[in-house]
């Protein structure tokens, strides 16, 4: 009897164990810190740490991924065609979704705009973690890329002194070649003629610079003015 018993145990070991296979964790994809290439070469690695199966490999990543990257999944599943469930998706379409929708050369404007409004010096930071800083932040600029270093420096000073959160967005929405310093200020004002021109009680005026004296702000009788307000207000 004990042998049977013995026999029993050995040969049902394996399945309960196999039954029970969670899948492995790994770190989800965020778009504010690291880029999708970089990401996705490191859950290469991950995968090929792991044994990973090629049939397990997409519910692995979509396991790991936060609710907005799995919703962001699902919708590009559902408006492709034909219309796919997020869970039939291969790894090579996820991987196609997500590259399209985080590809770095849509972000550079905004990157570079982060690296040069950051140019505070952290309380206790040391000239050596200060450099790594720099040298971290600057990687995902593409500065390589700059093809009119004179253009860039304008548009990025132009872009580094507005304080409207819907300018910056429309600007952040273009890729790098296509925006010039020339179209960057087309789109400023094409932008602020969209928003309202009266704030409202208790709401401040958001303008290129406050400390511009043309600013209504600082010059109430702008506000009661018929006259057109001067356009640099306007962003």
């Amino acid at each position: 009897m004990n042998l049977i018993l013995s026999v029993l145990e050995k040969s049902s070991g394996p399945a309960v164990a196999n039954s029970n296979v969670a899948a492995p964790s790994f770190n989800p994809f965020d778009s504010t810190t690291e880029l999708w290439d970089d990401y996705w070469s490191r859950f290469s690695t991950f995968v090929k740490a792991h044994a990973i199966s090629e049939k397990r490999v997409a519910q692995v990543f979509l396991t790991n991924q936060t609710t907005t990257t799995y919703k962001l999944l699902s919708n590009l599943a559902g408006q492709s065609s034909p219309a796919k469930d997020v869970n039939d998706l291969t790894m090579n379409e996820i991987e196609g979704f997500l590259k399209d929708q985080f590809d770095p050369k849509r972000f550079i404007i905004r990157e570079r705009f982060r690296f040069w409004s950051n140019m505070q010096r952290k309380p206790g930071e040391t000239v050596q973690e200060l450099a790594a800083r720099i040298r971290h932040d600057a990687a995902t600029c593409d500065s390589t890329s700059i093809k009119d270093p004179l253009d860039e420096a304008l548009r990025t000073r132009f872009i580094c002194s507005i304080s409207n959160e819907a300018v910056l967005k429309a600007m952040f929405n273009f890729k790098s070649d296509e925006l010039t310093f020339s179209r960057a200020i087309e789109v400023a004002m094409q932008t602020r003629r969209k928003l309202p021109r009266k704030p409202s009680m208790g709401q401040a005026v958001l303008c290129v610079s406050c400390a511009d004296p043309r600013s209504s702000l600082q010059n109430p009788h702008r506000m009661r003015s018929p006259k057109k307000l001067p356009d640099v207000i306007a962003v």
